[in-house]
């Protein structure tokens, strides 16, 4: 093949970077292959082509566009839990997995996380409001003034701000964050009992 059509190269680019939206993972030569309706040995050439031109970066085990550089997909994608997490008295939480959810790690940052979805009132000082999705990072280490998702005294969930935090004894107070409604009100519970610190909040505007 002499001549490599500047149209198919175009559409061979469109496919690898809607593959990797549908897909999240690079296409086969193969798959490529199928899409563009060219032999896997005729899309190679067209790739070897591309990657001399600079459209594409092809080699051994990577093929990337200027585009699909921009995607990031976690290899672990993030729960969201259907039943969430109460923010008014501590409910038990049902761990149903609603579905599974790509967090860029470019804003949300590295690490194991889960999102759950706030229930209540208690946490409005904090602008977390009934129905918000709270995004919670695991293996952090809390410290006083986190907003944490712990168990209280009777071993039920609840998200609440870490207040005193007594080092000895492994005791802690979760704060509720609405002054009008419950002023001064906390929970007992035990730095172990802490499943994550929560750091991002998703919501319409």
């Amino acid at each position: 093949m002499r001549h490599k059509n500047e149209s198919k190269m175009q559409e061979i680019k469109s496919v690898i970077e809607q593959f990797l939206l549908e897909e999240q993972t690079t296409p086969t030569i193969s798959q490529i292959a199928k899409r563009v309706h060219f032999s896997a040995s005729t899309v190679h050439a067209y790739l070897v082509e591309m990657n001399n031109r600079g459209m594409i970066t092809y080699g051994k085990r990577i093929m990337e566009t200027d585009v699909s550089r921009m995607f990031s997909f976690s290899p672990n994608p993030t729960a969201i839990l259907s039943e969430g997490v109460h923010c008014g008295d501590p409910q038990e939480q049902t761990a149903a997995i609603e579905e599974f959810v790509n967090l860029p790690e470019t804003i949300f940052g590295k690490g194991e996380s889960f999102i759950l979805r706030a229930y209540g009132d208690s946490m409005e000082d904090a602008d977390i409001f009934e129905g918000n999705l709270v995004v919670v990072k695991k293996n952090l280490t809390a410290k006083q003034g986190d907003i944490v998702v712990a168990l209280d005294e009777d071993g039920r969930n609840t998200l609440k701000r870490l207040g005193k935090i007594d080092s000895k004894t492994g005791k802690a107070t979760l704060e509720y964050m609405n002054e009008k409604v419950y002023k001064d009100k906390v929970i007992e519970t035990r730095l172990n009992t802490i499943q994550g610190i929560a750091k991002y909040v998703i919501k319409e505007i």
